[in-house]
């Protein structure tokens, strides 16, 4: 999962919670685990996360590169 951002006037409402409760079937499916990716500048992302039953795993980073843009 990447990205699940949330209108601030939205918040509040189960829409995260209802794409992070997909994952179950997922699970349904043999996954062992899932990975969500998380921007460090969003206030309320950790709380929720933490929430759902997610953790932070030091074992992973994540390398991203902005392109060029062209003209």
């Amino acid at each position: 999962m990447a990205r699940l951002p949330t209108s601030p006037q939205r918040r509040r409402a189960g829409i995260a919670r209802g794409l992070v409760e997909e994952g179950r079937r997922l699970k349904a499916r043999g996954a062992k685990r899932i990975y969500a990716l998380v921007d460090r500048r969003s206030e309320p992302a950790e709380p929720f996360w933490r929430a759902a039953g997610f953790v932070p795993n030091e074992n992973i980073v994540q390398y991203s590169r902005n392109l060029p843009e062209t003209a």
